[in-house]
Parts: C-alpha cells; structure tokens; sequence
C-alpha cells in the first residue's frame, strides 16, 4: 500500500493500493498523451519492487494493455521508457505465470529489440539483429499460444521493417540486414500472407 501518514492533527491521505494503481496505470498507458507517465509510474513500481507472486498478474495486464497497440512503444518520445520498463520486467520474468513469462519475451521484441535497433552503434545493432535472426530461425518451432506465435512473427516483422528503414541511412547495416531478410524470406511459409 502507498500510505502517507500526515501526522498530527491533520487528516490522513487516502492510501492507494498497488492493485487500484496499476489499474489506473492500464486505462492510461494505452493512450498516446498519457503513455509516458504511465509507463514512468509502471516503472517505478517495478524498480521499487512492489511486484510479487501475488500481484504479478495485475503487473502483466498493464505490459499487455500497453502493447495493445504495438506501435506505440516505437514513438521517439516513448522508445526510452518503453524499453527500460521491459528491461525491468523482464529481469523480474519468474514472478510472471509462465504463460506470461511467454508474452513479456513476445512483447520485448517491440519494446527492446526493435527500440534498440533505431541506434547509431553498429555494435548494438548487429547484437539485437543477431537476435532476431535467432528467433527467425526457431520460427517454426514454436509450441503454445497461436495468438502469442502469431504476435511474435509480427514483432519479428516489425523488427525488420525497423532494420531496412535505416538501410540507405546507415550502410553498415546493409550486410546483417541483408542477412537477416533473406533467412526472414526462407521462413516465410511460416508467416502469414499479411506478415509476408
């Protein structure tokens, strides 16, 4: 619970619980002009570690509400705190169900992955391509949730486009991305025709 205790004779503040926070978080963060604040609360939350076993799932309905829209965490003024509340999340994954453990990693795709890919460190940008390549290879493999396979081949798309949006701005990505689109192409009878 978040208690102020005014003390004295003045009244007490009304104490707010990480529940009715984090649902006051999940109707905001979803929304272009409140994401940032939300996700900076959410973010607080979590490094303050107040998500436990108990509260876990609460934690994950907020990380879904916020890639609701997948595109959102890609906004320039976004792309930061996006990616370190994944960070975060992700560094705390046991505390998750495991089905959620699944889709926090399906979600970092966009929030880390593909957020580190719009930088100017080849070395960084080779890292996170490798890592797409080896998700694309394992692509087929998949077991569980076909909506959750299904939004991860889409994050991988995304991840791409995010790669060939630099090509001519930064010809040192051409080689890897060069690369990681021709193995993209050779997986392709597992994507769909929208993915494609």
């Amino acid at each position: 619970r978040f208690d102020e205790d005014a003390g004295g004779d003045k009244p007490k503040a009304k104490a707010v619980t990480i529940e009715a926070a984090l649902k006051k978080i999940a109707s905001h963060i979803g929304q272009k002009a409140k994401c940032f604040k939300s996700c900076r609360l959410l973010l607080q939350l979590l490094q303050s570690k107040q998500m436990n076993t108990q509260n876990s799932s609460s934690f994950f309905e907020v990380l879904r509400a916020s890639m609701e829209d997948p595109k959102l965490s890609a906004e320039p003024e976004l792309r930061r705190i996006y990616r370190k509340v994944f960070l975060v999340a992700e560094s705390n994954i046991k505390l998750f169900e495991e089905t959620e453990q699944e889709w926090v990693k399906a979600y970092s795709l966009l929030a880390i992955v593909r957020n580190e890919l719009f930088t100017d460190d080849s070395f960084l940008f080779n890292k996170r391509m490798n890592f797409v390549k080896a998700q694309l290879e394992g692509v087929g493999t998949g077991q569980g949730d076909a909506s959750r396979r299904a939004w991860e081949r889409e994050a991988l798309v995304d991840c791409l486009e995010t790669a060939k949006s630099f090509y001519k701005l930064r010809p040192w990505s051409r080689t890897t991305t060069d690369l990681v689109t021709k193995l993209a192409f050779d997986q392709s009878h597992h994507f769909d025709d929208a993915q494609k």
